[in-house]
């Protein structure tokens, strides 16, 4: 017995056509990576858009020390004592500033200090004479 070989022949538009559907299937597979980089991209905009919410600006220091001057000043411009620990809270809450800023702030004006008997401080300014 013998073998015979038959070869087959492909008619061109047959292989033109494989070619375009081999050709669409890649454009395919690239379409969907570029959708995928895409979703990944947004992603990565909602994640670092939803940090900056959390970030916390910090004043400038020599604004927030000048605000911490004047509101302190104000404070003792009657030439009262005044407990050092109201003080600091009430600039806490008014001023959202710590309470070594006013301590900082006290020493810029020169704020009289006394300790009390029972161990608090209390602060105070000489009224200016030049206001009356």
């Amino acid at each position: 017995m013998s073998t015979v070989a038959m070869t087959l022949e492909i008619p061109p538009i047959v292989l033109r056509y494989r070619e375009a559907k081999a050709a669409d299937r890649e454009r395919r597979k690239e379409q969907e990576r570029l959708e995928a980089l895409q979703r990944e991209i947004r992603d990565a905009e909602d994640y670092f858009s939803d940090l900056s919410d959390l970030c916390i600006e910090r004043p400038d220091p020599a604004a927030q020390m000048n605000h911490a001057v004047a509101w302190l000043k104000s404070e003792l411009a009657d030439g009262n004592w005044k407990s050092s620990k109201q003080l600091a809270a009430k600039a806490a809450h008014d001023l959202d500033c710590s309470r070594q800023t006013i301590q900082r702030a006290s020493q810029r004006l020169n704020v009289q200090k006394r300790q009390t008997s029972r161990g608090d401080y209390e602060w105070r300014m000489e009224p200016n004479l030049s206001e009356f």
